[in-house]
């Protein structure tokens, strides 16, 4: 036989009519993409178009037998080629190492009075492999296949379909009797009545049911059927598949519920947007601090609008009433992944200054664990601050307004008991030395007004004196009883705006103190104001008691920022105080601790400040003259 090349091989397959219904120059276009081989009884291969040899065998000698040389992976035959077959399919691997699948289809010659096979393959990898996936998901997507045999009345199950019922092949054989009793009482009117439409009218069905186990537990399944035909297109069985949906279904009702909540917590999520926008100034800045959101509020009291803040930092409102340091523990609490709290001025676009209590909460990243969003929420407070500056500045009034009309009613009352002494001293020597009975009876006259009026000068000088710091104090007080019964419920009731927590140190058994008890009552009650309003929520407020001989020490103390060296150095200067200094979180005239400490040494205390920033502040009142 003489079959030089591809041509060779094409005009075999043309002149055998009973292969292709195709003409050469067809055929030819064909070859350059698929394979075409010619091989003897013996399966070796006698002839290869040049793409086989190209892919397969990196040889020119059409004569050698390649059927041994040729690496396949042979599954069903373990020859080479498919004996009497019309086709077959082969794991092949090409010359870069790549395995593919290659489908045949066998076409027996006879050539010179021998038998040949002309064998026509093509690519098939890629469905192979899908075929390969696609068995894959049914045996993970517990997808089985039926067959109701109407003629012999016989059920037939894939073991799939055993798993899903939960039953075993070896210990159940399933009857169209039998099998309709696994469904939920609901669902086995909807089979039966597909079924009998099926068997009556030829439709196909699908349908989704409910099956109850042989563990008692509810499945859900999707059955797909449709009916087969005989040559007299009579319906001889009904098959389909059988797919377990049940994991489907618990997260189609899990992703409902989700949904649900989710459409819930967005509605939720919306009032709640709405009523904050309604109250507070609300803001949204990235971890570098510029604005990402600003709402409407902040736009109307800062006078910028949106365009203006979006991208831009806080500084486009900073007032400049605080200083660097101010600013810098705010942003090392909130890069800390800690909340700030506090009171800030800021500045309208028109020059005024506003106000604003804030919080600012930091979001932070789950994978860095570092801050990447910081959500701030202001409440406008420039009204109170107004409110506040006036009060503080009528009580500084009313206190100098006090110190000088104390001052002049001693000195009034100095000048007019010096006269009157005068007027009483010479009237009484007139006295002395008169003898006329009418002269005596003016001279009475005069002496008792004098009197009078001396009187009601000693009682203004007493009413002054216990007025002023001056006074002496003779009183003895329960301190114990006074803590109980006055400051510390002052406490309590002053830490539960801001959920602070009161902690007492007191010895079971606690002196008198010779002091004025309301000086004391008035001191305690302006530290522990002081104290809660410049700490945060949920800050611990204490108050302790030692004692050692004739020596009381007096303790409030916080945990809270601390105090700023301006005031520890200021030798609490109320009015040095309220102009200079502004804290953390609060600002005033600053008269709390000056005033605490003028009532402290006015009873012969000492007075004490403990500081240290972000660590708290401890206050001391010493008392020397404790008595057992």
């Amino acid at each position: 036989m003489s079959i030089d090349n591809d041509d060779d091989i094409l005009d075999i397959l043309v002149n055998r009519s009973n292969f292709f219904d195709i003409n050469k120059s067809d055929l030819s276009l064909i070859a350059e993409d698929f394979y075409l081989l010619i091989i003897d009884e013996d399966h070796n291969i006698i002839k290869a178009n040049r793409k086989f040899i190209d892919d397969f065998k990196n040889s020119s000698d059409h004569d050698q037998k390649w059927s041994a040389d040729i690496k396949h992976r042979s599954y069903a035959p373990t020859y080479f080629f498919a004996k009497n077959k019309d086709t077959d399919k082969q794991n092949l691997q090409k010359n870069d190492g790549r395995y593919i699948w290659v489908q045949w289809h066998n076409y027996p010659t006879e050539i010179g009075g021998q038998k040949y096979t002309v064998k026509f393959g093509f690519d098939i990898t890629e469905s192979e492999q899908a075929a390969q996936i696609i068995l894959k998901i049914n045996d993970h997507a517990k997808i089985g296949f039926w067959r109701v045999d109407l003629i012999e009345q016989s059920l037939y199950w894939s073991d799939e379909i055993y798993d899903i019922h939960g039953v075993k092949k070896s210990e159940y054989t399933p009857t169209v009797e039998t099998a309709i009793n696994f469904y939920h009482e609901d669902d086995i009117p909807i089979i039966t009545e597909r079924v009998e439409k099926c068997i009556e009218t030829g439709e196909p069905f699908s349908v989704q049911l409910r099956i109850i186990t042989s563990s008692s537990h509810t499945s859900y399944v999707e059955s797909i059927g449709k009916p087969e035909f005989d040559n007299d297109n009579n319906i001889i069985a009904i098959s389909g598949t059988f797919k377990d949906r049940t994991q489907t279904v618990l997260i189609e009702e899990s992703h409902e519920q989700t949904r649900e909540n989710l459409s819930n917590l967005k509605n939720i999520s919306s009032h709640l947007r709405r009523t904050l926008d309604e109250h507070a100034i609300v803001s949204a800045t990235d971890e570098f601090g510029k604005i990402q959101y600003a709402n409407s509020k902040f736009c109307d009291i800062s006078g910028y609008s949106t365009d203006e803040l979006i991208g831009n930092t806080h500084n486009i409102v900073k007032s400049g009433r605080h200083d660097k340091a101010f600013y810098d523990e705010l942003w090392h609490t909130i890069k800390s992944s800690q909340t700030w709290q506090g009171e800030i001025c800021n500045l309208k676009k028109n020059g005024d200054n506003y106000w604003v209590s804030s919080t600012i909460v930091p979001f932070t990243n789950r994978k860095t664990g570092k801050p990447e969003q910081f959500i701030s929420v202001h409440t406008d407070i420039t009204q109170l601050k107004e409110t506040q500056s006036k009060l503080d500045q009528l009580y500084v009034e009313a206190l100098a307004a006090s110190d000088a009309k104390t001052k002049f009613i001693a000195n009034m009352s100095h000048e007019l008991r010096t006269p009157l002494n005068h007027i009483i001293g010479f009237t009484e020597i007139v006295q002395s030395m008169n003898n006329d009975p009418a002269l005596e009876e003016n001279l009475d006259i005069i002496r008792n007004a004098g009197d009078e009026l001396l009187s009601k000068v000693e009682n203004v000088l007493k009413l002054v004196k216990s007025q002023s710091l001056e006074q002496e104090q003779n009183a003895q007080v329960d301190l114990i009883d006074l803590l109980v019964s006055d400051i510390i419920p002052f406490a309590e009731n002053s830490a539960r705006e801001k959920k602070q927590k009161i902690v007492t140190r007191l010895p079971g058994k606690l002196p008198h103190l010779a002091c004025d008890k309301i000086d004391l009552q008035n001191a305690l009650r302006q530290l522990i104001k002081n104290a809660c309003q410049f700490s945060f929520n949920g800050d611990t407020i204490g108050i302790e008691v030692t004692t050692r001989k004739s020596k009381v020490d007096i303790i409030v103390f916080d945990n809270g920022p601390g105090m700023p060296y301006e005031i520890t150095s200021s030798q609490l200067d109320p009015f040095n105080i309220g102009e200079n200094v502004l804290t953390k979180a609060n600002s005033g005239m600053g008269l709390g601790l000056p005033l605490a400490k003028s009532l402290c040494q006015k009873n012969d205390g000492k007075f004490c400040i403990e500081t240290e920033a972000g660590q708290g502040t401890k206050i001391i009142m010493t008392f020397y003259k404790a008595v057992v």
